[in-house]
Order: C-alpha cells, then structure tokens, then sequence
C-alpha cells in the first residue's frame, strides 16, 4: 500500500468516526477555531488555540485525529489536541 493510499484510508476512517458521533463534534461546530494561524492578531490566534485544544480534550475521537495528523504530517491546524509544532515527531 502506498503512503498516498495509507493516508487517505486513514483520513476517510476518521470522517466516518466524525459521521458516527452522536453530538456534534468541536471542530464541526467551530471549524475556523481549529486554524488559527489564519488570523492575524497573535491574541486572537492563542485564545482560538486554546478554545480549540479544550474542545479536543473532550472529543472522543482525539487519539485518532492526532495519529491521523501525524502520520499525515499536516502542516496547519489543531489536529488532536495539538498544534503543528507540538505534533512534530523529533527524531
């Protein structure tokens, strides 16, 4: 299997997780708060990361959209509680 092919596995198994949830899930209720880098005041930028890694934390889906994020090396965006820099894998 491909890497291309892995990750799009991976990312339609996580839309169908989001699908399977009974309750509305943060990041689709609010999806601008979960990329913040696309506002340009800084203090709007860190309360919309932090309302957003709150909303990750009680998602239960969290570990499987960070794996996704990782694996997929997403470069924008909170993705499982986490942000770009923090999901960077250091080697």
């Amino acid at each position: 299997m491909t890497n291309g092919r892995h990750l799009k596995m991976l990312y339609f198994e996580l839309q169908d997780m989001m699908d399977a949830q009974e309750e509305t899930l943060g990041c689709q209720e609010a999806p601008d708060l979960f990329f913040p880098e696309d506002h340009p005041q800084k203090q709007i930028r860190d309360a919309s990361t932090e309302a957003a890694k709150t909303l990750c934390k009680k998602c239960p889906i969290q570990l499987e959209c960070l794996t996704y994020a990782v694996q997929a090396k997403e470069e924008w965006g909170i993705w499982g509680g986490k942000t770009p820099r923090e999901r960077q894998v250091k080697r």
